[in-house]
């Protein structure tokens, strides 16, 4: 029997060190990113589908998951079709992608596209957008398929960490409160409170007042209030309603 090792991580421990050390910190709120792929092969141009492609999916969410990120896929639908085409992507447009893109309010939008030719390699060509911005594009070509569309991931991981990352050091913890409406039961009550417990730059969590509907929580973090901004709109859970830290329960 092979030996084997088995570890165990003490992420606060870690988180904490990281910032001393003014390591950037990834909070696990991600950003969503919308994938749009066009494969050219054998079988002629296409907009890749999970019924079709389930493979070249298989990797990319493999990847993704190896590096903490996940992605979704647009519907397909007539909608999508009459906003872009395969050529689109392929052309790198970046007005029909944007377009396309916006009935699903992504934060980042990774358009790709995998072009094989007779002698057995394959090209991946990649354009990302971040929040509205284009963040540059890149090209990989390789013999293998998994190693082309693993190397998409591998760069769309990069560019987000670096955007999102957050380098806060260890300068001392500051308390912002913030004011959530549309509260309406204890589970929505308890919804958030563990919400807002989870984030790994948030230290503690205390209600200052409650009234019908709406409920003010005085948070303990490390990092600013744009620090704060951030996490709460990638996490999708609570909607600005107004100036001065006012929020929304969306779910």
């Amino acid at each position: 029997m092979r030996p084997r090792l088995w570890v165990r991580f003490d992420a606060g421990a870690i988180d904490n060190g990281m910032r001393e050390y003014n390591i950037p910190v990834w909070s696990q709120e991600r950003p969503s990113t919308l994938l749009w792929l066009v494969v050219r092969d054998g079988l002629g141009q296409r907009f890749a589908s999970l019924d079709e492609d389930s493979r070249y999916f298989t990797v990319l969410r493999e990847q993704a998951r190896a590096r903490g990120i996940s992605f979704i896929t647009p519907l397909q639908d007539l909608q999508d079709a009459a906003a872009i085409r395969s050529s689109d992507i392929i052309g790198g447009l970046e007005a029909p992608l944007q377009q396309a893109s916006a009935r699903y309010h992504p934060d980042a939008i990774l358009a790709g596209s995998l072009i094989g030719d007779p002698q057995g390699l394959w090209e991946g060509r990649w354009t990302l957008i971040i929040q509205g911005q284009n963040a540059g594009g890149w090209s990989s070509t390789g013999e293998s398929i998994d190693l082309v569309l693993s190397e998409g991931i591998d760069y769309l991981a990069d560019n987000l960490a670096t955007r999102f990352a957050q380098t806060q050091g260890y300068a001392g913890e500051s308390t912002q409160e913030i004011s959530v409406t549309g509260i309406g039961s204890f589970a929505g009550y308890a919804e958030t409170l563990r919400y807002l417990e989870s984030l790994n730059f948030v230290s503690s969590v205390d209600v200052t007042d409650i009234t019908p509907g709406r409920v003010v929580y005085r948070l303990t973090t490390r990092g600013d209030a744009s620090t704060l901004a951030q996490a709460l709109a990638l996490g999708r859970v609570l909607q600005p309603s107004g100036v001065g830290g006012e929020y929304q329960l969306l779910r």
